[in-house]
Order: C-alpha cells, then sequence, then structure tokens
C-alpha cells in the first residue's frame, strides 16, 4: 500500500490511519464494542419488532373473527389472546 501511496499525500495519510488503526488494541476494542452494540441492538430490534408485529396479527384475526360473530371462548382458543384482550378490541 505504500508503493501505491507513494507521493500522494492524501493516500499516504489514509495509509497511514489505516496501519494506526490496526496496530492500537485500544482502539481496535472499542470498534468491537461499537460493532458488538449495533449487533445486539439490531438483533433486539428485530425481535421486538418480530413480536410486535405477531401481537398485532393476533388482535387482527381477533377483530374479524368477532366481526364474523365469532364466540369469544373460540377466539381465545385460535388467538391466544385472554378475555379482557379481546373484550378491548370491541
Amino acid at each position: 500500500m505504500s508503493k501505491i501511496a507513494k507521493g500522494d499525500k492524501n493516500i499516504e495519510q489514509v495509509v497511514k490511519f489505516m496501519r494506526d488503526f490496526v496496530n492500537n488494541e485500544e482502539i481496535l476494542d472499542i470498534y468491537d464494542k461499537i460493532n458488538d452494540v449495533k449487533y445486539y441492538a439490531k438483533e433486539e430490534g428485530y425481535a421486538e419488532g418480530y413480536t410486535e408485529g405477531i401481537a398485532e396479527s393476533k388482535k387482527e384475526t381477533a377483530k374479524k373473527m368477532l366481526q364474523n360473530g365469532y364466540d369469544i371462548n373460540q377466539i381465545v382458543k385460535y388467538t391466544g389472546l385472554s378475555i379482557n384482550e379481546i373484550k378491548e378490541l370491541n
């Protein structure tokens, strides 16, 4: 990389920065921690969004079942929602 950068100040600065970055354990440790936080936040956000989506889907299904005259006990059985949750949808 040094051969490629030779004579170009901007590229020489980039090469120096990269070399310093990969040779500095403290910086690499911080970089790894930042990436871990981003990864887990993304994973938790996905899981949370998935869970919320399932809950909304159950409520929408229950609403449609109510509109079509299904008995509350049947709705509880098929959606897993509580009787109170179903009553709140009315």
